[in-house]
């Protein structure tokens, strides 16, 4: 939700065209894309949806993982230690 945000003021405040802010975060999918799978797993296959093209999409994944989060520390308190 953050990255969305910050995501519209480079668009907004910064003087990017709509062309430079698509290079930039085609840039920030590119660099996730690269992400040794080994290394960064769970970075690795969530890259598609954490940079994908559509901001309500990757907005909507934002939510979805912040809920995810949680529904599992709920489940862990409720499992006990």
């Amino acid at each position: 939700m953050c990255a969305s945000a910050l995501e519209q003021s480079l668009v907004d405040k910064s003087g990017l065209s709509p062309e430079e802010a698509v290079a930039y975060f085609g840039q920030v999918h590119d660099f996730y894309a690269r992400l040794p799978a080994e290394r960064f797993p769970a970075l690795a296959r969530l890259a598609p949806d954490m940079t994908g093209p559509d901001g309500d999409a990757r907005f909507e994944f934002g939510i979805d993982v912040l809920l995810a989060g949680f529904e599992a520390a709920s489940e862990r308190e409720r499992s006990g230690p």
